[in-house]
């Protein structure tokens, strides 16, 4: 049996997780939050929040995550929108808003692209970041 080690604690429902070369980036589904807390455990820091009630929010149910060297991407269920914000923290930017009626689900990125689950049309979309 291995050994667990807890990294961050006191959190609402954390739920989607990934690790990047620069710490380990989740989202609290419960505060509308993605985070971020090094490899080696600590405070996490809050990357992007929701408002509470969806409509704009940067954080509305965030279903899924994932990360490159340079941003974290997630989508929220919410709103049907994939995000991101970089690494370190800063302006959150909007890839896309309900593409295609997807209401995105599952999420990974490559160098030069970011790909989701549609849910809602049954479809796998790619999306490049302008």
């Amino acid at each position: 049996m291995g050994t667990t080690t807890t990294l961050a604690s006191g959190l609402q429902y954390p739920a989607a997780i990934a690790v990047g070369s620069a710490g380990v980036y989740g989202t609290d589904t419960n505060d509308e939050t993605v985070m971020a807390v090094g490899l080696s455990g600590g405070t996490p820091t809050t990357l992007a929040s929701g408002n509470g009630n969806g409509v704009g929010s940067n954080v509305d149910d965030p279903v899924s995550l994932t990360v490159d060297s340079k941003n974290v991407y997630w989508t929220n269920g919410g709103n049907a929108s994939v995000m991101s914000v970089p690494v370190g923290g800063g302006s959150v930017t909007t890839l896309s808003v309900s593409p295609n009626d997807a209401d995105p689900d599952g999420i990974a990125v490559t160098a030069s692209a970011v790909f989701f689950g549609a849910d809602g049309n049954g479809t796998i979309q790619e999306l490049t970041p302008k």
